[in-house]
């Protein structure tokens, strides 16, 4: 059986193997964060946005249900709003104040993007985002429906799984731009060794798409046109602040750059495939564990010995 495995499992695997163990193979999750239903809310909404190509009204008034407190189903998620808000502002904080400031910088953010984008043509002009190089002019917007590929590596069988947010083929440049949506509360310092590690995600990206156009899966890029070396990734980052901010930063993937990230990816699957999971030990990788009290208490400990 093929072994799947997103890039937040790996992510998680490179943090601690026997926290993707507990989160992945047995079901430990963690509560559900503010952040990631929001980031799952507005990635959803340029889906709709974008691919769909609803009126942007439809999109943000979607995207305000759900992030009204009534509208949320998980009592974690309204529990993180809560207690973010008692953060910031001690008293008078409701998870209700901060969800709808969160729905405030949401709307902001799409209908930003909905005044670059061009239902009729396909066209999205990114010459306004603080980041994006002015002689890329404007881009036509691709379909990439399906993203999922097989990595095959010394007898691992994985699959990578995954959804690239957008692809796009500039008119004049003809270049293809794969690009990743975040939401951020701050900017990503690139010479962190955690924020190197995120990177890789778009450079398999990239990888996935080489795969899925050789194998003639994307009609919309024609093999014999394709040219790695004029595919770039980039991060498209909003912010999470009432500016409604919005930056592109450009990620190198040359031919090394994409192989060392195949690689990790497969070291991983190799290991995981043969049941590692070890406890890290680097006090650093457990300061944000949301199992690390139990963890270091031993309560998990039983789970290792049982192999």
């Amino acid at each position: 059986m093929k072994k799947k495995m997103s890039f937040s499992a790996l992510s998680t695997y490179m943090d601690c193997p026997f926290k993707r163990y507990l989160t992945y193979e047995l079901g430990l999750w963690g509560p559900k964060s503010l952040y990631m239903y929001f980031g799952t809310v507005v990635d959803d909404a340029f889906d709709d946005l974008l691919i769909q190509r609803l009126p942007a009204d439809d999109v943000v008034n979607k995207v305000v249900s759900l992030l009204a407190e009534e509208n949320i189903e998980d009592p974690d998620v309204v529990d993180s709003f809560r207690e973010a808000a008692e953060k910031r502002w001690k008293r008078n904080a409701t998870a209700g104040r901060l969800i709808t400031e969160f729905q405030e910088i949401a709307a902001l953010h799409l209908y930003k993007l909905a005044g670059m984008f061009n239902r009729e043509t396909g066209l999205l002009d990114l010459r306004s985002l603080e980041g994006w190089p002015p002689q890329h002019v404007i881009t036509e917007l691709l379909e990439v429906v399906d993203y999922q590929t097989q990595l095959l590596v010394d007898g691992v069988d994985i699959k990578f799984k995954g959804f690239i947010d957008l692809v796009c083929r500039g008119v004049e440049s003809k270049k293809l731009y794969v690009i990743d949506i975040k939401t951020t509360g701050r900017p990503w310092e690139m010479h962190k060794s955690y924020t190197k590690r995120k990177l890789h995600q778009l450079k398999l990206y990239k990888k996935y798409l080489i795969d899925a156009v050789g194998q003639g899966r994307i009609k919309a890029i024609p093999q014999q046109e394709l040219d790695p070396a004029m595919i770039e990734t980039w991060y498209l980052f909003l912010y999470r602040a009432k500016s409604g901010k919005q930056e592109v930063k450009k990620i190198s993937s040359d031919p090394k750059d994409v192989s060392t990230s195949v690689r990790m990816i497969e070291g991983a699957g190799r290991k995981i495939k043969q049941g590692f999971k070890d406890k890290n030990q680097t006090e650093s990788s457990c300061r944000m564990c949301h199992l690390k009290e139990r963890c270091h208490a031993g309560e998990f400990d039983r789970f290792l010995s049982e192999g």
